[in-house]
């Protein structure tokens, strides 16, 4: 559908979820913003280009917003689809984009070897079987401007905190922010609006203080991978409740830890029921993302101390 004038989202399912790519048409040239999984382009990008009448040839940019396969999946067919685009990503994401396997050990696996958290067999063969990347052509570090043609101009943001290197696009002439994953509200929802799971944040500075750019862009759109079209009044509260929801996650962590050491795994179990209604030992690994910034913001402004147990395995205390 088209949101706003040149601005297009183009939907696809995840599971119980939605996950959307954005396209931005301009009279000179067109941007694809993110390939969702393996199949999202032919299936559902390529048919959209064709209803509304535009060449595939015309797309010389291919923005991937962040290292998430839900976002990269499909950069290797978009090589292909759109042989005059560039693949462009932040530089400090771009390890994980061009390597499905970086991707697995450094983001998806990051838990496992210091916290014992790690996601099932399952969970990284459908990685394997849906990141099919590519070649990174060029890379950003946020402040670049593109000029689409008529006068239309979008700037590229850094807006890290879920990943370093993860980017927005701000479009003044609509007052749209395309934030991809850059802020995720207090979770997750499935397309009836059910949560079902934490808002995956990793660098809770950095993401407090993504949360606090957007809110200073004058947004009339707000539009994001997994959640509905935000308008208006709808943006401000978003935010808010984003920045809730680590405030709280912060707090319950405090709240359970004291002298005796635990271990990443045994806070999660701890404040798990209070910070959202998600199965726990089921999401471990995705609760792990805040939770593991949190604590190691914490260790870091000397509020909390770190350690290993005779396992190995990280431990967090009260006290420095």
């Amino acid at each position: 559908m088209e949101i706003a004038p040149g601005i297009h989202r183009v939907d696809i399912p995840l599971g119980e979820r939605t996950c959307a790519m954005y396209l931005l048409v301009g009279s000179e040239f067109s941007i694809l913003i993110d390939t969702a999984i393996a199949g999202a382009l032919d299936d559902a990008v390529t048919p959209y280009l064709s209803r509304i009448g535009v060449r595939p040839g015309s797309i010389r940019l291919v923005l991937i917003s962040h290292a998430d396969v839900d976002h990269t999946g499909d950069s290797a067919a978009a090589k292909a689809l759109f042989p005059h685009a560039l693949l462009a990503c932040h530089r400090d994401d771009i390890a994980e984009i061009e390597d499905v396997e970086v991707m697995l050990s450094r983001r998806y696996a990051q838990f496992a070897a210091d916290h014992h958290i790690d996601d099932p067999p399952a969970a990284k063969a459908w990685v394997r079987e849906v990141g099919k990347t590519a070649p990174v052509d060029f890379l950003l570090t946020g402040g670049e401007r593109i000029r689409l043609g008529d006068g239309w101009e979008i700037e590229i943001v850094h807006t890290p905190g879920h990943s370093r290197g993860h980017i927005t696009v701000w479009d003044p002439r609509n007052r749209a922010a395309i934030i991809a994953d850059a802020v995720l509200g207090k979770g997750l929802v499935t397309t009836t609006g059910a949560p079902v799971m934490p808002p995956t944040y990793r660098y809770v500075d950095a993401y407090r203080s993504t949360i606090g750019q957007i809110e200073a862009l004058p947004c009339e759109w707000l539009l994001t991978s997994h959640f509905p079209i935000m308008r208006g009044e709808e943006v401000p509260p978003f935010l808010a409740e984003s920045r809730a929801f680590a405030d709280q996650v912060e707090e319950n962590i405090l709240a359970k830890l004291g002298d005796a050491p635990m271990t990443t795994a045994e806070v999660i179990r701890e404040i798990g029921p209070a910070i959202g209604p998600w199965p726990v030992e089921d999401l471990l690994a995705a609760i792990a993302f805040p939770v593991v910034g949190h604590l190691e913001y914490l260790a870091a402004i000397g509020t909390i101390r770190q350690d290993r147990n005779s396992d190995g395995v990280i431990t967090w205390a009260i006290g420095a």
